[in-house]
């Protein structure tokens, strides 16, 4: 029998009594919201929701793995393994909605877990007097399986529902958008189309089909839509090979003997504003040094209306790289309207030309990396993972770097160059060119992240040839016992991005039980080739580390607080200076000396009134300003 667990539903025909409400202000205000403070010590399980919120048990087992209220950070067996998860929402101390499946389905056998089929229920919805309704939530998940983590929607009592994806594009078996532990990821949805002006509306959340992780989330909100609002929802770039219809991936550092023209710009746009807008079209702009360099724009859509579909729009020409330099690709959408929201419509990527280095991730890595498949049934001793790159011109391979995120003390690895050449029937043969020393990890090595290892040369392995395809590996060995096969204990993990520009297909994995190779993957190894010279140049000055950059404040507008992510290249004095349009200062927060990395900071509103401010960042010698919006 399913459980059905009912919190004094009723249905409302007005939102005055459904968690808080303002009222409206202008374009973009938050008219509900829930920061689900629920606590309750004379309830026996802690908590209490308040009037019609549902919570259903939809599995056909009766699991009762359910949603439910907590303030815990994720601790379970499988969670605690990557040092807990955190959900550093907007109002993380007054608790969140989570399910828990990582503690749920704890110390059972793989073929013994039970999947989630949990849904959370708002109250009835009156949306009769909103021209458009905007949802936002702030989440932290990592799931398996392949579940639906879903919005749904209808207008009509349930004979009709519209479902809204929440995975953001996320893979199996890493964070939210591949996020630290204690980040949180903002979704929004465009909901108009089934919910402005409608009188009755139900909302609910559903999680199914999934045995591990766990879902956390917090800070659920409506708002209108700004007049004009454009929003980029998918963006490209792809390097150009010698077929101008192939696509060669992306590089974050090239070699300057290596440089590609970069082209294939496309990028979607819906408008997520209440009016429609004329003459939208997407604008690429590249920076050398921050001066620009190319600057084109698509054809233009003749108009896009409110709740539209997305339109994909291209620029059909290239650029290509002249000299060493630190570059940025900026992508960005204009119209003939002033945008009020601005920063769901910009996305930036830097690169590097350098002397020697071929790479296609940053050095920060987002999501480790294993090509196990079948986790529980096989060892993997000898399995390689490899990064292609495919020279234009004649050079040398020096050495191979590789970022080791996880390993077992004991392993051995090493770093191989081998050569991709075509095989029968579409398949590829891999040749061993070179290969380094074995090392074996220890607690040091670990600590290092970035490994390179020198190629042991022997006068033609090293010789790269224009138009040949080539892959920097790793290899490893990790010797499973068949008790360490059951208790997850075989790791050898490297470092992986998702939130660069893709290259898909020049990824490879090799497992050992099946003598197979594969390539294909959303994520991009963190397998760089090093060729000679070794300088590592970019306009003289060697180039390592991450790029100082600033955030766009969340929520925004906001009115008792704001949290502003900075992320800085070296360690620098932070101080945060917010400024009102007179340029007058209001605020200024010392952050103290940060290191390297990402950091995030929260602003409290205690005497700001309404209206537009400025807030820099000032770290070291580098500064950078951002807009934000105080609302009362």
């Amino acid at each position: 029998m399913k459980r059905l667990l009912i919190l004094a539903l009723i249905c409302l025909t007005g939102i005055a009594s459904i968690g808080q409400t303002h009222l409206l202000k202008g374009n973009g205000q938050v008219f509900w919201e829930e920061h689900f403070d629920w606590g309750n010590p004379a309830d026996a399980k802690g908590w209490t929701a308040p009037a019609g919120w549902v919570i259903e048990d939809l599995s056909a087992d009766d699991t009762g793995f359910v949603w439910a209220w907590t303030r815990d950070s994720m601790q379970g067996p499988f969670a605690h393994r990557d040092g807990g998860y955190i959900l550093n929402s907007t109002t993380r101390e007054n608790g969140f909605l989570a399910i828990d499946l990582d503690n749920l389905n704890a110390f059972k056998n793989y073929t013994d877990m039970l999947y989630v089929n949990s849904s959370i229920t708002l109250p009835v919805m009156n949306f009769s007097t909103h021209p458009s309704v905007i949802l936002s939530l702030e989440q932290m998940f990592k799931y398996f399986n392949s579940p639906r983590m879903v919005i749904e929607v209808t207008n009509d009592k349930g004979k009709h529902w519209a479902e809204f994806d929440l995975k953001m594009g996320t893979a199996r078996g890493v964070n939210v958008m591949n996020l630290p532990n204690n980040q949180v990821a903002h979704f929004t949805a465009n909901i108009s189309e089934v919910a402005a002006g409608q009188p009755e509306v139900t909302i609910k959340l559903t999680w199914s089909g999934s045995i591990l992780y766990f879902w956390m989330l917090d800070d659920l909100t409506f708002s209108e839509g700004w007049d004009y609002d454009l929003k980029m929802n998918h963006w490209q770039a792809q390097l150009i090979d010698n077929n101008p219809d192939a696509s060669a991936g992306f590089l974050y550092m090239m070699p300057k003997t290596q440089i590609l023209p970069i082209g294939l710009f496309e990028a979607s746009v819906i408008n997520y504003g209440e009016i429609e807008q004329t003459n939208i079209r997407f604008q690429a702009e590249i920076l050398k040094n921050g001066a620009s360099q190319f600057n084109e724009s698509s054809n233009s859509l003749s108009y896009s209306y409110f709740g539209d579909p997305a339109d994909t729009l291209f620029i059909n020409k290239t650029y290509t790289p002249v000299d060493y330099g630190h570059y940025e690709l900026v992508f960005g959408m204009k119209s003939d309207q002033v945008d009020q929201n601005p920063e769901n419509n910009r996305k930036s990527y830097f690169f590097h030309v350098t002397d020697s280095v071929y790479s296609r991730t940053p050095d920060e890595s987002e999501a480790n990396e294993s090509p196990w498949r079948d986790y529980y049934q096989y060892t993997h001793e000898g399995d390689l993972m490899g990064t292609e790159y495919d020279p234009i011109s004649d050079c040398e391979a020096s050495s191979i770097s590789v970022y080791i995120s996880k390993a077992n003390v004991g392993a051995d690895f090493r770093f191989v160059l081998l050569e991709i050449t075509p095989a029968a029937e579409n398949q590829v043969e891999m040749i061993e060119l070179l290969t380094t020393d074995m090392v074996t990890v220890d607690s040091t090595l670990l600590k290092q992240g970035w490994v390179t290892l020198p190629l042991a040369t022997d006068g033609q392995g090293e010789l790269m040839k224009a138009g040949k395809r080539y892959l920097a590996a790793v290899e490893f060995w990790t010797y499973i016992t068949a008790d360490n096969l059951i208790n997850r204990k075989n790791t050898f993990w490297i470092g992986s991005t998702k939130n660069y520009p893709g290259s898909y297909d020049k990824q490879w994995g090799y497992e050992s039980y099946n003598s197979e190779w594969k390539n294909g993957s959303s994520f991009n190894k963190m397998i760089r080739l090093n060729i000679n010279n070794h300088e590592n140049r970019v306009d003289g000055i060697p180039q390592y580390g991450l790029e100082n950059s600033l955030g766009q404040n969340f929520p925004n507008p906001f009115s008792a607080e704001t949290q502003i992510s900075y992320q800085l290249g070296k360690e620098a004095p932070v101080t945060i200076e917010i400024k009102d349009i007179t340029g007058k200062v209001v605020q200024i927060t010392e952050e103290g000396t940060k290191p390297a990395g990402m950091h995030s900071v929260t602003i409290r509103n205690t005497d700001l009134d309404a209206g537009i401010y400025f807030y820099t960042l000032k770290a070291g010698k580098f500064s950078i300003t951002k807009r934000m919006v105080v609302s009362k």
